[in-house]
């Protein structure tokens, strides 16, 4: 005799632990205490299972239980609980599994589920009644090998022709899965693997081939002071403090941070400036006195004061290198009687400087235009010209390009021009723009006055007496 009996519904226990499967996937829970009866007389037994479904969805499982003590002693109760996304309101439906007869019943009655509820107990259970037999469930056959009607260890499967027994009996890994226990492939091919496709498509790449911006196969990295990009020319280094990306430098004392600089004849914390003449540590007695005194003395840079003019505004704070520039804050008297003590913005057209002014709070610089019946303005600017403003850092002594974070408006006689731009000199440009000099600097797009030219010549000498012409510029200020 054959019977379709032996194990409990397969959709119940797919891992065969005896428990509900799916408790990860919901909030709530409620507690059922239950005694299954048939025509009045209990019927729970060992294997037994009693299963809570909401519409066709299993939301409880629960194997039978001995009670050990009190009034129901050595009955089998099924302490289930229930599972919802909800906290109240779902109806809960309930099936028996009868290990006996390996048949699976409706439950007459049913829940009306409300979250952290408790129905019953060991001493007094709810009474669930058996109905009709569900045969919807798949179960796995076996042979009545004992002739006792009831489908136990005893029996054996009955193996159809043609059906995998991978499984268990008549049962094959379900379609998707790999393996008999639900896994499934990961991308490398391995069952119940872990790895996954990262975001620039490789399996188990973990997004290593991403750069630091998460540009995948992207050439960004992050230098020393975090900043992620790709260009390598502003990668921070460390200051002479070892402060990375610090602006300490060491002065012309060697103190790392300090604040003296060299004057305009190279010697630390002098106090040699240009004269009016344009002369370093001059006494201003070699000027042509038709030259108007308009010299600066930290740059040399001068002009002749024309009667046509324009003026340039910089409505925010200019920067060097990320620092906000020096300048005076009363007048600029800060500034010439303490050389050095002020940054200084100049006006250029063709490489002749047609205004020049200190960092102030106003940062306006007048420039100088031509005027035709002037032969001294045959240079400055015309209608239409656009001037080109450097600043010089006299901490530094270096000249940067203002140019290059704004673009100046075309001068226009006695015009006044506003830049609302955020102004970050970080182009150094000053040099010795003499092509012939030995320390020329191709480079260079304006002379740096403490970057002076200089010339070698090689002269062969002749064995015995070798006579040599010097030609020798006499030092004119009086020093």
């Amino acid at each position: 005799m054959t019977f379709v009996f032996a194990d409990p519904p397969l959709s119940w226990d797919i891992n065969g632990d005896g428990e509900f499967d799916n408790i990860a996937d919901y909030q709530n829970s409620a507690s059922v205490t239950s005694q299954v009866t048939m025509d009045g007389v209990d019927i729970g037994s060992p294997g037994d299972l009693f299963a809570a479904y909401v519409d066709n969805e299993l939301r409880g499982l629960a194997d039978s239980y001995e009670v050990t003590f009190g009034p129901n002693q050595g009955k089998y109760f099924f302490l289930i609980l229930l599972y919802s996304n909800a906290s109240s309101g779902e109806t809960v439906t309930f099936k028996f599994y009868d290990s006996e007869t390996n048949s699976v019943y409706d439950i007459n009655e049913n829940y009306s589920f409300v979250s952290d509820d408790t129905q019953g107990n060991l001493f007094a259970p709810i009474v669930s009644t058996t109905g009709a037999i569900d045969d919807s469930f798949e179960t796995s056959p076996c042979e009545d090998a004992d002739g006792d009607d009831i489908c136990d260890d005893i029996d054996s499967c009955v193996e159809q022709d043609g059906v995998s027994q991978e499984c268990g009996c008549n049962t094959s890994i379900p379609e998707g899965d790999c393996d008999c226990n639900g896994n499934v492939e990961d991308c490398s091919g391995t069952c119940g693997g872990s790895a996954v496709i990262d975001d620039c498509g490789v399996c188990d790449g973990g997004n290593a081939s991403q750069d630091c911006a998460g540009v995948c196969g992207g050439t960004a990295l992050e230098d020393n002071c975090g900043t992620c990009d790709s260009d390598t020319s502003n990668d921070c280094e460390a200051d002479c403090n070892g402060v990375l990306g610090g602006n300490a430098v060491i002065d012309c004392q060697g103190v790392c941070g300090g604040s003296a600089v060299s004057d305009c004849l190279d010697i630390c914390n002098g106090s040699a400036v240009f004269d009016e003449c344009g002369v370093c540590d001059g006494n201003n007695q070699s000027c042509d006195e038709s030259v108007s005194l308009t010299l600066n003395q930290e740059t040399g840079w001068d002009f002749y004061q024309s009667t046509n003019q324009a003026a340039y505004g910089f409505i925010n704070p200019i920067s060097i290198n990320g620092e906000i520039a020096e300048g005076w804050e009363g007048n600029q008297d800060e500034c010439i009687l303490n050389p050095y003590s002020c940054d200084v913005i100049g006006a250029f057209h063709n490489d002749t400087c047609v205004g020049w002014n200190y960092i102030s709070p106003e940062n306006n610089v007048t420039v100088m235009g031509n005027n035709t019946i002037d032969s001294q303005t045959s240079n400055y600017l015309e209608n239409g010209d656009i001037p080109v403003f450097y600043i010089f850092d006299s901490s530094s002594h270096e000249i940067y390009l203002l140019s290059d974070n704004f673009t100046a408006d075309p001068y226009s006689n006695f015009a006044f021009n506003i830049s609302f731009d955020l102004i970050d000199a970080t182009v150094e440009v000053g040099g010795c723009v003499e092509e012939y000099a030995f320390n020329y600097d191709v480079t260079a797009q304006i002379q740096n006055p403490f970057d002076a030219c200089f010339y070698i010549q090689n002269i062969p000498f002749q064995a015995g007496p070798n006579i040599i012409s010097l030609s020798v510029e006499p030092d004119v200020s009086g020093s």
